[in-house]
């Protein structure tokens, strides 16, 4: 069917804009790190790569329709974006959240590391885990996988139907009890770890009140953690690549 050149650019825009949106605060793809002419461009790129399977989609929305309906698709699809890409984010910020946690529980809190996802400062351990975390999704090519959601979103959240924000937040309240529920499960370990020994810490001081045993015992909890990690940072990444591959895969 031949298309006229204005229904081609609005089309491409309104791509431009959910696109956009999502890789806004999608993890690893809105790294500060990375230039924003660059994300710009890898925007523009994945437009015109998904337009041919979907201009067929969007079109039949706005054809005929006036502008001030126009103006509310372009709202609405930056919105959709949007929500698509800190649904991805939620996953990241739980396991940083959960990271500076376990720096805590092994009394290596001291926020000297660098964010790899943001500008705030995390502790080593927690700038280690998201930067692996981060890095992950693109060695297990789940890149792929965000760009195929994108175009699934196209089918579960058609861009005639507006931005419903009361449905958005009951998925951001599901999404956010998931990531933390995800995130709790792989911190575990070493709140259990940080447990048992503080309190075996915590009696042995109370039997030897002559000996300052918390601060002789800061190195070796320490170096407990960090050999708990040394055999568990697999498990634990892996178990965390699995719950995110799932939400891109399922939703």
């Amino acid at each position: 069917m031949p298309v006229s050149a204005s229904d081609a650019v609005i089309g491409a825009m309104l791509l431009m804009c959910r696109i956009g949106g999502c890789f806004m605060l999608m993890p690893g793809l809105s790294n500060a790190a990375i230039p924003m002419r660059i994300r710009l461009y890898v925007a523009f790129a994945v437009t015109l790569t998904l337009y041919p399977l979907l201009f067929s989609t969007v079109a039949p929305v706005f054809q005929g329709q006036p502008f001030s309906f126009l103006v509310q698709l372009v709202v609405s699809e930056t919105l959709s974006g949007i929500w698509i890409g800190f649904l991805g984010r939620l996953m990241f910020l739980a396991l940083e959240t959960l990271t500076v946690l376990i720096a805590m529980a092994l009394n290596v809190s001291n926020p000297s590391g660098v964010s790899f996802d943001q500008m705030e400062p995390l502790p080593p351990i927690g700038s280690i885990i998201s930067m692996s975390a981060a890095m992950l999704v693109f060695a297990a090519d789940l890149h792929w996988e965000i760009l195929r959601a994108l175009k699934a979103s196209y089918a579960n959240l058609p861009p005639g139907m507006l931005f419903q924000p009361r449905l958005s937040l009951i998925g951001l309240t599901d999404q956010f009890a998931t990531s933390f529920l995800l995130a709790a499960r792989i911190s575990a370990p070493i709140m259990v770890y940080s447990v048992i020994i503080n309190f075996a810490i915590g009696i042995v001081n109370k039997f030897t009140p002559q000996i300052q045993v918390y601060f002789i015992s800061i190195p070796f909890v320490i170096a407990g953690g960090i050999i708990i990690m040394f055999f568990l940072i697999q498990e634990m990444l892996g178990e965390f690549m699995k719950g995110f591959s799932r939400w891109l895969l399922f939703g």
